[in-house]
């Protein structure tokens, strides 16, 4: 009769208790799966130097690089622009592998294989910031008409159409240019990858224009928690809660969850895994 108890107590507890398949933080626990993918890139990674850019470029310093995915379809244009934090360096972020910006190895996010691992037809572009500095600094970018201008500058120098849809990604410290863009230019989807630092009523208003989707993935432990669920509380005054998505477990999302207009999620991931998981999903579930 004990072991009977003690087997349903521990059913109960197992049945209770989140599996590492169930859970989040353990989405990454496999670094070969499809959605952070240590295999080089398929396409090619464009370094350019820029007459309109955040920041002055050189041949050996890069003010954006670009990534051409294998098969990219120049009739459908569409740019990703993704803006990296401290201490990193555009043409790092973009690699499956840890380089060096100039001070040791930074983290690299696997952004170009999560783009070919999603299948979208779209460029990814990483403008140059604040090059491995910790400092969110959006420079130029700060000044209207930067950004239209360097989309400029890389339509020419590529030879490809500027985009028809536009996606923002800002990880930590990009958060002010990702400001900075979207008080300056249309902008269809943009991406808090743990990085709502500030410029709450700038964010506030974007919220407010309707965009095609709005995600803030945010960190228990990132400083970002706070403001985040401060955000969803306040967007629930004009938006209809059937097109929120609030989550503040354990859960991993699905593809019906990222198809609402806005993503809140609270993340099990560190602060440098956010953006090696949920730029892919993203992308996954974006309308390229």
């Amino acid at each position: 009769m004990r072991f009977a108890s003690f087997a349903l107590f521990a059913l109960i507890v197992t049945g209770c208790a989140a599996t590492p398949e169930d859970d989040e933080a353990h989405v990454l626990d496999d670094t070969l799966d499809d959605t952070r993918s240590d295999a080089p890139p398929r396409g090619e990674i464009v370094p350019l130097v820029l007459d309109h850019a955040a920041v002055v470029g050189t041949a050996d310093r890069p003010n954006a690089v670009v990534y051409v995915p294998d098969g990219y379809d120049a009739s459908h244009p569409a740019a990703i622009i993704f803006l990296h934090g401290f201490f990193n360096c555009a043409s790092n972020v973009v690699k499956s592998a840890n380089t060096s910006c100039g001070a040791g190895a930074r983290n690299a996010y696997h952004l170009a294989a999560q783009l070919d691992a999603s299948g979208k037809n779209a460029l990814l572009i990483v403008p140059e910031l604040a090059y491995d500095t910790a400092s969110s600094d959006p420079a130029e970018l700060a000044t209207p008409g930067t950004f239209a201008a360097m989309l400029d500058d890389i339509a020419a120098q590529l030879a490809t159409p500027l985009p028809d849809t536009t996606i923002v990604a800002s990880h930590s410290g990009g958060y002010r240019a990702a400001a900075a863009i979207v008080r300056d230019a249309h902008v269809d989807e943009l991406w808090l990858l743990d990085s709502l630092y500030g410029e709450l009523e700038t964010y506030d208003g974007y919220l407010a224009s309707a965009p095609a989707r709005f995600a803030n993935i945010y960190t228990a432990g990132g400083g970002t928690r706070a403001d985040s669920q401060a955000m969803v509380t306040r967007a629930r005054d004009f938006i209809d809660e059937s097109q929120i998505v609030d989550d503040r477990g354990k859960k991993i999302l699905d593809d019906a969850d990222f198809a609402h207009t806005l993503v809140f999620k609270q993340s099990g991931l560190s602060h440098d895994d956010v953006p090696r998981y949920y730029f892919g999903r993203l992308l996954r579930t974006a309308a390229l």
